[in-house]
């Protein structure tokens, strides 16, 4: 069985790792050129088929949690 997947999901899994790769985020200009100012990254969050994933990223490694929401049940009315 081959894998296949679109153009928009595989520059999503591209970016997706080149984030991880980097640490960062280049600004650029206004001439598509790499600009001198970027901002860290600190966490990535996705939406997974099985859940959440956050990608904490560290000096020398990635750190992965899954994420557990509590869901809250809100009380139902009954109109008679």
């Amino acid at each position: 069985m081959a894998f296949e997947a679109t153009k928009k999901e595989w520059c999503e899994l591209y970016t997706f790792f080149r984030l991880l790769a980097d640490g960062k985020v280049v600004l650029g200009t206004a001439e598509a050129k790499i600009g001198e100012m970027s901002w860290p990254i600190a966490v990535i969050q996705r939406e997974e088929h099985d859940g959440t994933r956050r990608y904490y990223i560290e000096e020398e490694s990635v750190r992965i949690e899954a994420v557990s929401y509590t869901h809250l049940t809100l009380p139902t009315i009954l109109l008679v």
